[in-house]
This record gives C-alpha cells, sequence and structure tokens, in this order.
C-alpha cells in the first residue's frame, strides 16, 4: 500500500517500543538503527548523586546529514516498490517534512503523522520527568537538556504540522491494523450498475463498446494495464485521461509501474518502451507526460463495496489470496499483492489456476492480469476479466446483485504477431507462402527468461497473427524450476518413452490447401530431413487421412508432432540404429495450444510408447525407477499431468550429454554435476576428442561390467 507513516515525538517517548510490540519491525525505517550502523554515537562522562563518574553514550551529531541521507534513500526505494513504510524518528526539527512531501508527490503516497506526545499535553511537568526516567534506563542517552529541547520544539510545532499529512495517534492505528476486515469499503449505493473493465491495452474500439450506453447511476472500474501492445495508444490515453468524476476508479496495474518509471526518471523499459514514441508522436512530450501523470495520480491497488444485498467485492489487479486478506491488514500488504499476486511457494503464477482459490474467500473477487485459465464466471465466485484476443468487462447490478459478463473479440488490441516480434526474446524466420516460425532465443534458454510468450514461441507457425501449425509450449524438466516438481503434476499421470531427436510439426495450410511438415525452427536442412524421414517412415496416406477425412474442418485447426531421429544426419545423445518418425501428440493450433492426447492414442497408436499410467505420486515414482531399472540408456520419460507436462531424464543422458560438452571444450571442467569425470579422463588417456552415441553407450557398458564384478556377480 502506498501509505507513510512518520512517527512524531521526543527521545523516550516509546516510538521503537511501539514498533517492536506491534511487530512493524520488517516495514520500520529507523533513524537510530542508521546512526547504530555509521557508529553515529560518542562517549561522554557523568556524574550520578554520589558523584561518581559514568561511561555514557551521546548522539553524535556531525554525522546527522549521512544519516539523514541514508534514511531518505532507504524510504525511497521502498516507496519506488510501493511499500508501506514507518519511519521511526522524532521529527521534531526544522524542514523535517520537506523530502518526504518530494517523496509523496513523486510516488502518489498517503502520507500520516503518528502523534505519540499529543495525550500528555495536559502534564508537561509529569512528561519530562517520564521522560528522562526512560532515558536514564536506555543504553544510548540523549540528556535532560535535549529531552527538554525536544519538548518545546513538539510544544512550537504541533499546531503547524503540514495539511497534506493526515495526524493520527498510536492507538488508532493499532486499532486500523488489528480489525478484522480490514479493507476500507468505498461507498457506491449511489449508483444502480457498476461496470468492471478488465485489462484495456490500448484496445480502444473494445472500449468505446463499455460506453456505448452509459447513463446516469453508473461507475466504472478500471482494473489496470490501460496502454501497451494494443494498437490505439494514444486514442486510448486521450479518453481515459479526459474522464471525469465520481464514478470513474482506476486501479494499479503492472504495465502502471512502467508508466511511473518514465516519469520520474525519464527510462523506457517493458512494453512502455515501444507505446511512448507511439504518444510522443500524437501529442508531443509536454502533453502526453500531463495525461500520463492525470491518470498515475489517480490510482488506487484496490476498491471493496457492499451492494443492496449485502454481498461483498473485491476488485484489484491479479486477485488476493483468501488466506491474506483474511490474516494480513491491508496497510501492510505490498502493492505487488494487488497488482503481481501474492506469491504461492513453489509454485508458478501463470500456470496456477487461481481463481479456485480466490472464490474460497469473503468476497465476490473480479480481476485481470492472470489469463491462463479464461474462468468468467462465478464457478468459484471469481471472474477473470482479461483473455488473449478478447476483451471483457461485468455489469454489477447493485441492487439484486446479478453479476452479467461481458466477452468480444479484440478490435484494437495487441497483435499476436506484434507481440512475439516486441519480444527481444523470440526470433523469426520468414517461410514460404507468408508463413513465420516464431521460436525463443538461445538466451531465453541459458539464462531461464521465461514468459508465457517465450514458452509459447516453440516452433509457433503464425500468417496474418493466426496460428497456422505450432508444438508444444515449452515444458521443464523435474527440478529444472520451483514449479517442475512431481507434487505439483495432477493425477492421473501418463508417462511416455522420450526419444532423442528433433521436432517436427505438421500442419495443414489452408492457404496452399496442403500439408507442410517443418522443423521446430523452420529452417534448413532439419525441415528437408523432417520431410524426407516422414515420407519415408509415415507417408502421405496417413496424414491425408487425419486433415481430410472425417472430421477434416476439425483437424484442419490442428498439428501433429513427430519426433525426427536421423542417427546419420543428426546424432544426439542416445545411439539409435536407424532413421524414424515417432508420432509424439496432436494440438490445437491456437495461442492456447492444448494437447489432444486421446486423439493421437486413437489415430496414431502412441499408446507404443506409453510406459505407465500413475494414480498418485507414490506410483509415479515407482514408475520412474523402474523405467531407470529397465531402460537406463534411453533419453527418459514425458509425463502428462492433467494440468501440465514434464521431463524426466535418466542419469545416463545427462552424464553421456556432460561428458559431450566436456570433450567440445578446449580446458576441462571444472564442476562435474552429472559423474561424467571418469569417462572423460578415459578419452583423454585413449587419445578420444569426438563424442558418438556408440561411445557413450559402450562407456555405459563398461561401466556395468565393472559394477557387476564389484558386486561378485562376474569373475
Amino acid at each position: 500500500m502506498r501509505e507513510l507513516y512518520l512517527t512524531v515525538g521526543a527521545p523516550a517517548i516509546g516510538k521503537s517500543t511501539w514498533i517492536k510490540e506491534m511487530g512493524l519491525e520488517d516495514y520500520t525505517v529507523s533513524s537510530d538503527e542508521i546512526r547504530h550502523i555509521v557508529s553515529n554515537y560518542q562517549a561522554v562522562i557523568g556524574k550520578n548523586e554520589k558523584g561518581e563518574y559514568l561511561k555514557d553514550y551521546q548522539i553524535d551529531y556531525q554525522s546527522e546529514h549521512q544519516v539523514w541521507n541514508f534514511l531518505y534513500a532507504a524510504v525511497e526505494n521502498r516507496m519506488k516498490h510501493g511499500q508501506t513504510t514507518f519511519v521511526d524518528a522524532t521529527h521534531l526539527f526544522k524542514g523535517a517534512f520537506t523530502k518526504y512531501n518530494q517523496l509523496r508527490i513523486k510516488y502518489h503516497y498517503k502520507v500520516y503523522l503518528i502523534d505519540f506526545m499529543h495525550k500528555y499535553m495536559d502534564d508537561l511537568n509529569g512528561l519530562s520527568e517520564m521522560l528522562n526516567k526512560r532515558d536514564s534506563e536506555r543504553e544510548r542517552h540523549v540528556g535532560s537538556n535535549t529531552i527538554e529541547k525536544y519538548i518545546n520544539r513538539y510544544l512550537n510545532s504541533h499546531t503547524h504540522f503540514p495539511d497534506w499529512a493526515q495526524i493520527t495517534s498510536p492507538l488508532k492505528v493499532e486499532i486500523s491494523l488489528k480489525r478484522n476486515d480490514s479493507f476500507v469499503y468505498t461507498d457506491m449505493s449511489k449508483f444502480d450498475t457498476v461496470k468492471v473493465i478488465g485489462d484495456v491495452h490500448g484496445d480502444y474500439g473494445a472500449l468505446q463498446e463499455v460506453f456505448k450506453n452509459h447513463h446516469r447511476g453508473i461507475a466504472y472500474v478500471f482494473v489496470g494495464d490501460y496502454l501497451d501492445r494494443g494498437s490505439k495508444n494514444p486514442e486510448t490515453l486521450k479518453f481515459l485521461s479526459e474522464l471525469k468524476g465520481n464514478n470513474i476508479f482506476f486501479l494499479r496495474g503492472n504495465h502502471e509501474w512502467k508508466v511511473e518509471e518514465f516519469l520520474n526518471t525519464g527510462k523506457l523499459h517493458g512494453n512502455f518502451r515501444h507505446t511512448w514514441p507511439q504518444l510522443n508522436k500524437a501529442f508531443g512530450e509536454k502533453d502526453g507526460k500531463r495525461m500520463l501523470a492525470v491518470i498515475q495520480k489517480q490510482l488506487l491497488d484496490y476498491l471493496c463495496f457492499e451492494d443492496d444485498m449485502g454481498r461483498k467485492y473485491l476488485i484489484t489487479h491479479a486477485g488476493i489470496e483468501p488466506l491474506v486478506a483474511r490474516y494480513t491488514p491491508v496497510e501492510l500488504m505490498n502493492e505487488s499483492d494487488f497488482v503481481m499476486g501474492v506469491p504461492v511457494e513453489d509454485e508458478d503464477p501463470y500456470t496456477r489456476d487461481v481463481d479456485k482459490e480466490l472464490g474460497d474467500g469473503d468476497y465476490i473477487q473480479l480481476h485481470g492480469h492472470r489469463n491462463n485459465f479464461n474462468h468468467f464466471d462465478d464457478c468459484y465466485g471469481a471472474y477473470n476479466l482479461t483473455k488473449d484476443g478478447h476483451f471483457r468487462w461485468a455489469d454489477i447490478d447493485m441492487k439484486s446483485g446479478e453479476i452479467t459478463p461481458h466477452d468480444i473479440k479484440s478490435i484494437d488490441g495487441e497483435k499476436l504477431q506484434d507481440r512475439l516480434d516486441n519480444d527481444p526474446d523470440v526470433k523469426n524466420v520468414k517461410l514460404d507462402d507468408g508463413i513465420i516460425a516464431n521460436n525463443f532465443t538461445r538466451e531465453a534458454f541459458t539464462n531461464n527468461r521465461w514468459t508465457p510468450t517465450t514458452t509459447n514461441a516453440r516452433g509457433l507457425f503464425t500468417r496474418n497473427n493466426e496460428v497456422v501449425g505450432r508444438g508444444f509450449k515449452k515444458f521443464f524438466e523435474l527440478g529444472q524450476t520451483p514449479t517442475s516438481t512431481l507434487d505439483s503434476l495432477e493425477y492421473p499421470v501418463k508417462a511416455y518413452v522420450k526419444h532423442n531427436g528433433f521436432l517436427a510439426i505438421v500442419f495443414y495450410d489452408k492457404e496452399s490447401r496442403k500439408v507442410v511438415a517443418y522443423s521446430k525452427g523452420g529452417g534448413e536442412p532439419y525441415s528437408t530431413w523432417a520431410n524426407e524421414v516422414l515420407l519415408d517412415k509415415i507417408g502421405i496416406a496417413k496424414t491425408s487421412r487425419f486433415y481430410f477425412g472425417k472430421n477434416a474442418k476439425q483437424h484442419q485447426q490442428m498439428s501433429i508432432l513427430f519426433e525426427i531421429v536421423d542417427p546419420k544426419r543428426d546424432p544426439h545423445i542416445v545411439k539409435y540404429n536407424e532413421t524414424h518418425a515417432y508420432p509424439l501428440a496432436v494440438i490445437d493450433n491456437d495461442i492456447n495450444g492444448h494437447v489432444e492426447l486421446e486423439k493421437a492414442e486413437k489415430f496414431w497408436g502412441i499408446d507404443e510408447w506409453l510406459v505407465f499410467t500413475a494414480n498418485n505420486e507414490k506410483e509415479l515414482k515407482a514408475g520412474i525407477e523402474q523405467f531407470e531399472k529397465d531402460h537406463p540408456t534411453l533419453e527418459g520419460l514425458v509425463l502428462y499431468g492433467q494440468n501440465k507436462m514434464l521431463k524426466y531424464k535418466t542419469k545416463f543422458y545427462h552424464k553421456a550429454k556432460e561428458l559431450r560438452g566436456a570433450l567440445g571444450n578446449k580446458h576441462k571442467k571444472r564442476h562435474w554435476y552429472y559423474g561424467a569425470e571418469p569417462w572423460y579422463d578415459y578419452c583423454v588417456e585413449h587419445g578420444i576428442r569426438e563424442f558418438t552415441p556408440g561411445l557413450a553407450l559402450g562407456l555405459h557398458e563398461m561401466d556395468t561390467v565393472v559394477e557387476e564384478k564389484d558386486d561378485g556377480k562376474i569373475s
């Protein structure tokens, strides 16, 4: 939340103690802690009542400039990220609030002054005695003179606190942080309809559909992400910046972060680096920035309200998990909780069906941002207002509580090819007949830069912003990512042999009215090889029956995937004796790329490569273990869960691949992760510098013989 709390009060008044008792240390920047870091204390000698000398420590004010520069930098860093922040300091000196005023304007924060002194104003003598007593008990004293100085400063300044800050008390803040339902409700009773609008993304034409039947009594709530991707960003910005009135509510999306960064620093990042030139050309720099600022100043983290029936609604950009809503005070939630969603341990937010959890709370939630599962009904008690290629909004009837969802095709929204072209981690190859082969870059692979766009761009063939053929979405090996775990799979899980070759994608091209086949990258010589092997091993007849036979219209919207094994022209890790085309799957030609496993099993007979089916994790682990024993020199398994796919690679495969990499390098590896060092040493000893699948298989067989000798099984 964009809230800044500044403690106000003399030393020893109890500010730090209160922060600790409230459990707010993780949200607090403390001037005393910074002084401790920079050793900003000096030794002094004092006397007690008996005249004995005492060693004491007091603030060395010569270093105060350094302390406050440090403090302001820490506070601004938290404000950049929209974090609720407490500042533990006296704030009773000239110019104490000047810097905070600059920061609150820059980052659009609400500021609260927590006044620890006000309740003692009726007994100043008692206050002085209490503070001096507390000060004497502390390790680091400020002394009675300093105490009196700060009391006088408060008396002279407390009636002149800045009008841009709200004065509050420790008790009021405590009550606010401890209340059960901490969301602040907005009174929407004056409206008969509330329209909640999903991610706009420059789709001006679709946005106009929302306002077609405007009448008095309608409130408009935008969930964020107003610009970027779409083709009408200038028109969208102008329209939104001119909306006025108490019936307009703008929520913050993650794309607004990049806008804010630009307005504050001039730096362009993310999709906004493509959007700003459009805005600058249309309006000029001054007016473009002015219109952006109009919206940025109005942004909310959430909107919460009740209808006439008493039903509660919570609107955010990404949705809030009920556990967080119930047990975390809204003031202490990070802005990213609303904008990106609360992370769940070992789960990818883009692959999790979040609406199942969102609907389990005390609110009807409406949100955008997360569009993988496209739920748009109340089956879970949550409404997802974003979907690729579509524009969504929902009407809430405030009298009846009836929710009417609207879903139309995007008019000026993001074009698929634009998204692919604008992603630096996606490369494109132009093929025949206007077809484009899209793939993630090597850098995306080596640096693990995976996004919904890059994972989709894996053998993704497009023409005129439509998918005409495609491979699997990028899927990962067990343990490769935090979410690539056995317990993340939904059962039953089917395990198929993973063949070791290259991917070929076959699809019907409606422009040429032919069945075409390409390698994943679309380039040569692999596409030629794929065609030759497919022609030889599969033939034209079978693919023709699929695309032109029964259910032809449906099948022509799908791709058939094959693993091409060509041991002579394209040897890999596993040794094969002949070329082959192994059918893998049938997949829908759309952005979601749903795998039609049953269709592949029925038409292509891929059950031949089905190793086992597991109904739970125990069965899955046992099946993998048995596969490793029975087929130690294959590449591994592909695990088809009900929710996603994962790979399992054998120990042999990892070891052999490590050896191949080592033999290809001039210098010996420093770190051996898969135990290939003895193999490498053997190769060096025998002058072997070139990897072959037969070499790896021979080394494995030698290891097996040695192990059996050691076990006393053979002599």
